[in-house]
């Protein structure tokens, strides 16, 4: 194990500290907020009484599910969830996640009792994805990972070529970030993510991962430059294709318009800009409370006359990719509650052989 770890070692980070990655923190309102209209209002209320209360439970919260094991801390997020489950049953956002299941995988939507259990084993892995996070470091150490296709790993860090690897959010994509980051799996990888609404849950996030030694960027100029610095001389970084842009999740497409802007565009440009290679992989988890983290072939940005064209054809490539998976797996897909389909969305015609 630590000889093939030392093989898919990657250049230390050499530009990207963890300050560089550190969430920028939202400009305190004052009290003449006060004075001002509902929104700022609001928005000093959030500030100054909501998020410090939320944040200091979520704070206790989290170093109280540390002392827990792995397993006995999945089984509190479980719980945890299903209160959630309980409460926001039938509001609006559910009857929305309740349709996505039905358009991901039309052989629920005549199931009534399929669809809900389908649901209801979401919302159990969203609980246990919160309560890992205290765990990430203890479910490695114990050995609870296994790992599926080693040899597409090697096999792309063996060509020399900067690394591009390409994920979605299935079970614990945290813990996959600290795999790739910290030597456990490989080494040298940058994540980029999307700071939290409250600093105070970016402040624990934050802890997490300079103790752990995993990095990860938050959008921004200045970020893009150490990302691109960091593939320059050699590194790796982790995209998760499936962000939230816009309020709208846009991979994998399911047949909708390709974007014009978002991570899956991004993973393409800098394939393409550094002679990248991109290498999908996911996490899974699986009935005995393990992880199974699974690695598949690398493959080359499509060839196509023109850059655009080759951008187009590479997003293409990879939803057809991860649209199956994400479909075999949708109860431990964290972004279903952030997906939205529009009765005008544009079927896509055209679709690539992921062999080819």
């Amino acid at each position: 194990m630590r000889s093939q770890q030392s093989e898919l070692r990657r250049p230390v980070y050499s530009a990207i500290t963890f300050d560089a990655c550190q969430a920028s923190e939202p400009p305190a309102p004052g009290l003449s907020a006060l004075g001002g209209d509902r929104a700022a209002r609001r928005q000093w209320l959030r500030h100054w009484l909501t998020d410090p209360a939320i944040g200091s439970a979520s704070f206790l919260m989290h170093h109280a599910v540390r002392l827990a094991s792995p397993r006995l801390a999945a089984k509190i997020g479980a719980h945890i969830s299903r209160l959630a489950e309980r409460r926001y049953r039938n509001g609006p956002s559910v009857a929305r996640y309740r349709q996505s299941i039905a358009r991901i995988r039309p052989d629920l939507a005549d199931d009534p009792q399929r669809l809900e259990a389908t649901l209801s084993a979401w919302w159990r892995n969203i609980g246990r994805v919160y309560a890992e996070y205290a765990q990430i470091g203890k479910i490695s150490r114990k050995g609870l990972i296994e790992i599926e296709g080693r040899e597409h790993l090697a096999a792309a860090h063996a060509s020399g070529r900067p690394l591009i690897y390409c994920s979605v959010h299935l079970s614990n994509f945290e813990l996959l970030l600290s795999l790739l980051s910290n030597g456990h799996l490989a080494s040298g990888c940058v994540g980029i993510y999307e700071p939290q609404q409250s600093r105070f849950e970016n402040a624990i996030i934050d802890r997490l991962r300079r103790r752990l030694g995993t990095r990860a960027l938050p959008p921004g100029h200045k970020s893009a430059v150490l990302l691109s610095r960091h593939i320059r001389e050699g590194g790796a970084t982790l995209v998760y294709v499936d962000e939230v842009n816009g309020r709208q999740v846009h991979m994998p497409l399911f047949g909708r318009a390709v974007p014009v802007a978002s991570n899956v565009v991004n993973a393409a440009k800098l394939a393409l800009a550094h002679n990248g290679i991109l290498l999908p992989i996911h996490m899974l988890r699986t009935p005995d409370g393990r992880f199974r983290v699974i690695v598949d072939p690398p493959f080359d940005p499509v060839e196509a006359p023109d850059r655009a064209t080759r951008i187009t054809a590479t997003i293409r490539k990879i939803s057809v990719h991860f649209e199956p998976i994400v479909e075999r797996n949708i109860e431990q897909w964290f972004m279903l509650q952030n997906i939205r389909f529009r009765a005008d969305d544009r079927e896509v015609v055209e679709h690539l052989d992921p062999a080819a």
